[in-house]
């Protein structure tokens, strides 16, 4: 039931009350500002009628001290006054008056005003409650995006540590809590490495489940097929089979580092192709395949290259170009190999972040997750 309290002398608040009252209306009547105020504390009204020209305290110093006060700033006030009509509506909205009514007004007018305003409060209370609504929703949103954050985290560490004689590095940094970029790094039998990156397309919750599920697929995987290009083939095939739509896709990449014969072997859908660097020269990786997910029986190359002790390869993900340079990849090109030629070890995965991650750009979360693996050989 609406609360709805008439200030104004008893003549014209009687007059109110025999317009305004009805089954759904409880209505209360003060003669002055102070019982008012009181008032307003006890019942806590939806709405005040008030001439502004009271006895004690004017009715615009009354709404004033209400709508500044965050307990009662929700209350609707409707002002009436025989003044100057273009003045005193002016004083009324710059105190904070929701409407405003001259002292002769027509009874239907009143009445229209007042539903009016009684349907806005309403209205007014319906959205509170949804942000309320929605602020708990997002608090339990961030609670368990955080948990699936640390989740996320467990299944793809940050790496920094030596595999026999492959010292791997790695940095992980989604665009949000969790992304849809993984990678892996798989002792497969003696002297042998296998090194995956990937990255699932989308972001969020569902790519962040998609990079679980293709991790779990591509360990079963290596431990039958050795060849790169089998791994891709099977993954191919078994992720089409379990997903059953060619709208969600990977982009993969898969070496495999044989350390007793110094060769890498590699094979690639749809990655950006990893950098190999050697005598302070560079040479991208280059093998194609489409992503996985997209076509049935993709055929994917198999590459071969050998290297030396301290060569190095670099992987990342698109993100990585996204950031800066999406709309200049030679200048991508160019600034990364001279970074990879001129940095030291100690220096270079810091060198990469600063040039292509960490710069001054709003919004570069927005852009897309972002992977980095250095390999040192």
């Amino acid at each position: 039931m609406d609360k709805i309290l008439i200030v104004d002398n008893i003549k014209n608040t009687e007059l109110l009350r025999n317009l305004l009252i009805n089954d759904t209306c409880e209505i209360y009547t003060s003669q002055s500002g102070y019982n008012a105020l009181a008032k307003v504390k006890m019942f806590h009204p939806d709405l005040i009628i008030m001439e502004t020209n009271l006895t004690d305290i004017s009715g615009y110093d009354i709404c004033k001290t209400l709508k500044e006060s965050s307990k009662t700033q929700d209350i609707i006030i409707l002002l009436l006054s025989s003044s100057d009509f273009k003045q005193a509506k002016l004083k009324a909205f710059e105190v904070g008056a929701d409407d405003f009514l001259e002292k002769n007004f027509d009874s239907f007018i009143l009445i229209s005003k007042v539903k009016s305003l009684l349907r806005i409060k309403y209205l007014r209370k319906q959205l509170q409650e949804k942000y309320a609504q929605l602020e708990e929703t997002n608090n339990i949103l961030d609670t368990q995006l955080k948990m699936a954050q640390r989740l996320q985290h467990s299944l793809i560490p940050e790496i920094n540590t030596k595999f026999g004689n492959v010292g791997v590095y790695s940095k992980y940094l989604p665009a949000m809590y969790i992304g849809g970029d993984f990678y892996d790094v798989i002792n497969l039998k003696k002297d042998c490495v296998c090194i995956i990156l990937g990255d699932v397309s989308g972001h969020g919750i569902s790519a962040a489940l998609l990079t679980a599920m293709l991790n779990n697929m591509i360990k079963n995987i290596v431990e039958r097929h050795f060849d790169p290009d089998k791994v891709l083939y099977f993954l191919n095939h078994e992720f089409i089979s379990t997903v059953n739509t060619n709208e969600i896709y990977a982009c993969v990449f898969i070496a495999i580092i044989d350390t007793a014969a110094h060769k890498i072997f590699y094979s690639n859908a749809g990655q950006p192709s990893p950098i190999f660097i050697s005598g302070g020269k560079t040479k991208e990786l280059l093998s194609t395949g489409t992503p996985i997910g997209l076509m049935n029986n993709s055929q994917y190359e198999n590459k071969v290259i050998s290297y030396e002790y301290n060569d190095k390869i670099f992987f990342h993900t698109d993100g990585l170009e996204n950031n800066f340079y999406k709309d200049d990849p030679d200048g991508f090109a160019r600034d990364l190999n001279k970074i990879l030629c001129e940095s030291s070890d100690n220096e270079l995965m810091q060198n990469i972040l600063n040039q292509f991650y960490y710069g001054d750009v709003e919004n570069k979360y927005e852009a897309d997750d972002v992977s980095v693996i250095i390999c040192s050989l």
